[in-house]
């Protein structure tokens, strides 16, 4: 069953300066199968971020539909919305004062409102959300003292409390060093596989990404539109070239990486 899919989807931005409208990628109809990770794979500035945003509703569709949970997005309350889907952005992580146990505590606010008190229910969550991504020893630190690695986890400890089938990412390991790159896409497959969770996340990370994923979302820089598939099959046939067409770069399945035509 699929947690998420979009027919016939347009994402860019309407009305700017000069009144005109910007379609970044368009006839997309894509799916996330539940319990799968997919990797939205493309280069710089070829709308990744702009398809997540539209995708979680931050910014509104130029045309098509985006169905989440059987239920057209459009349709879906700001409130239902935060118990469908949670957001992990690219921006290092901010609320220094507060301790990771507090960070993580507002993933509940969606069932407590913002005011709202934590439940005995709602801290075991917390606890909980802390245990599944290996942190509860920092429970009590403040967010300004962990290391890069660290916060992404509470960020990600964040989402799991807001228990929500779908977690959306973008380019959470891009300020990480390479164990820590490791680290995140390990947990990451570990949720899907021992959570249930339905992950999609934007990265070229790939060497590291790769060994998790199930599915691939590839934008065809060329056309303008994403590609879809197994990761094994888009590899197989040569899609992943699509991502640089007309440069001296090629996808090495080897290497699991990009590199410079021989």
């Amino acid at each position: 069953m699929e947690i998420l899919t979009t027919e016939n989807l347009s994402v860019g931005y309407a009305g700017g300066k000069n009144g005109r409208t910007a379609v970044v990628l368009s006839g997309l109809d894509l799916s996330l199968p539940e319990a799968t990770l997919t990797l939205l794979v493309g280069a710089n500035g070829s709308g990744k971020s702009t398809l997540l945003r539209t995708l979680s509703g931050a910014q509104a569709p130029l045309g098509g539909s985006i169905t989440v949970g059987n239920r057209p997005l459009h349709d879906i309350s700001l409130r239902q919305r935060a118990r469908l889907l949670a957001l992990v952005y690219t921006d290092r992580t901010g609320g220094g004062g507060l301790t990771v146990s507090e960070l993580v505590a507002l993933g509940r606010q969606p069932y407590t409102g913002f005011i709202g008190r934590l439940s005995s229910a709602d801290r075991d969550i917390v606890a909980g959300s802390l245990a599944a991504v290996g942190i509860s020893h920092k429970a009590d630190s403040y967010i300004a003292a962990l290391s890069d690695g660290e916060r992404q986890k509470a960020m990600i400890a964040r989402a799991l409390a807001q228990q929500t089938p779908l977690i959306i990412l973008d380019e959470p390991t891009a300020f990480l060093d390479i164990a820590s790159r490791l680290e995140i896409m390990q947990l990451l497959g570990a949720l899907v596989k021992n959570e249930q969770k339905t992950i999609l996340l934007s990265t070229h990370d790939l060497a590291s990404a790769l060994g998790v994923a199930d599915r691939l979302w590839i934008v065809d820089a060329l056309n303008r539109t994403v590609v879809q598939g197994s990761a094994g099959s888009l590899i197989a046939d040569g899609t992943m070239d699509k991502v640089f067409p007309g440069r001296n770069v090629t996808f090495n399945p080897y290497i699991n990486d990009f590199t410079i035509k021989a």
